[in-house]
């Protein structure tokens, strides 16, 4: 049996088990490996429990403000701010069935497709304000039903014949 390599706090030391002691380290490791993953699990499971309950009070928060920033580097990604953190926005492919907690909350949840009198189609989008930022290397966006400092209503929500807001 080969010599078997270990470290014991900043110590290396080494041994040479007999093949019993080595089926029993084995089993002792694989033992810490399904335990540690079991650890994992839980703790996802936990994370996942997190974010369900999370997902729920942002949809009935009218306080929340849901945001992205952009470092303004030549990667496209952005990151999530605010209570858009977290939340997770898959995309189904051909009817696929995916998990989307945007579909459960303030103004996105409220999307939905509408038909006038005359058999038109069209999306309604609930009423929202905005904030945008532009710094030299820094872009964010951020959205709420509350207006907060900084935010403003975008002229599609404001009927300037009767100089008013309107919900969609």
């Amino acid at each position: 049996m080969a010599k078997l390599k270990y470290k014991d706090g900043d110590e290396w030391k080494s041994m040479a088990p007999s093949q019993e002691e080595f089926d029993e380290l084995k089993d002792q490791v694989t033992q810490h490996k399904l335990d540690y993953v079991e650890h994992v699990n839980n703790y996802n499971s936990h994370i996942n429990d997190y974010t369900n309950y999370k997902a729920r009070l942002d949809a009935i928060d009218p306080f929340a403000v849901y945001g992205v920033s952009w470092d303004k580097t030549s990667s496209p990604i952005l990151t999530r701010t605010d209570n858009s953190i977290g939340l997770i926005a898959g995309i189904g492919i051909d009817g696929q069935i995916v998990r989307n907690d945007f579909d459960r909350v303030q103004i996105f949840g409220e999307i939905h497709d509408v038909e006038d009198s005359y058999g038109n189609i069209f999306v309604r989008i609930p009423k929202f304000y905005i904030k945008k930022t532009d710094s030299p290397d820094l872009k964010t966006w951020q959205i709420s039903k509350t207006k907060y400092k900084g935010f403003y209503l975008p002229w599609c929500f404001w009927d300037f014949e009767q100089s008013r807001e309107l919900p969609y």
